[in-house]
């Protein structure tokens, strides 16, 4: 089948047998892709460190073939959008290596890989309670970043907003609501049901009932 195509051609890429041929980040991406669609993840991982492999091996930037098979802004997003969809059952170190090494390679965190690391956070049980990890704080700078960019629309904002409720940083729901009127951008029905959610939570039922106003 497909699936076992796929296997066939990355081991025969890791033995060597295709060292003819010039593989770019493209292809590499790709391969990921294809895992994570039949659910193999452990092989997008595999293919991943490979990749950082080829780094430490003092050829990031180009193989021998002098092709580019450094990992960028699409790798990082399959990475990080695989611990996203499997945040229950990976560990959160994970993910924040991506987010680490991004930082490193000077990659920019686009909003779709934002929402999947802040999705990624959502269940995870190591750092419910961890408020004051320096970790969290990424999160919020990579928001200010995409908000000093002009780029905040509502995806970002509900996925946010969801996040402060969800880890009980009520001080930073506020701000981000106060971020969201700002913006004028326009609120959906999911948008005014994360808010009032929020709003209850807190005990704030008159500015809930209000919000339609």
């Amino acid at each position: 089948n497909q699936e076992k195509h796929i296997k066939n051609i990355w081991n025969k890429i890791i033995n060597g047998e295709y060292d003819f041929i010039p593989l770019d980040i493209v292809s590499f991406n790709t391969i990921i892709k294809c895992f994570a669609y039949f659910g193999n993840y452990n092989e997008s991982f595999g293919v991943y460190e490979y990749l950082e492999q080829k780094m430490e091996n003092m050829m990031e930037i180009r193989d021998g073939s002098g092709i580019n098979t450094k990992p960028n802004k699409v790798t990082f997003n399959s990475m990080i959008n695989i611990c996203s969809e499997n945040s229950e059952k990976m560990e959160n170190d994970k993910v924040w290596n991506f987010v680490l090494k991004m930082k490193e390679l000077n990659i920019e965190c686009d909003n779709y890989t934002f929402c999947s690391l802040v999705k990624s956070l959502f269940y995870t049980d190591k750092m419910k309670n961890l408020k004051e990890d320096s970790k969290y704080d990424i999160i919020f700078e990579i928001y200010e970043k995409i908000k000093n960019a002009n780029n905040l629309d509502e995806i970002v904002f509900n996925c946010m907003l969801d996040f402060c409720i969800k880890k009980s940083f009520f001080d930073k729901f506020y701000s981000i609501l106060e971020d969201l009127k700002i913006s004028k951008i326009p609120k959906s029905v999911v948008t005014y049901g994360i808010i009032i959610k929020g709003l209850g939570i807190l005990h704030q039922y008159e500015e809930a009932f209000n919000i339609f106003d």
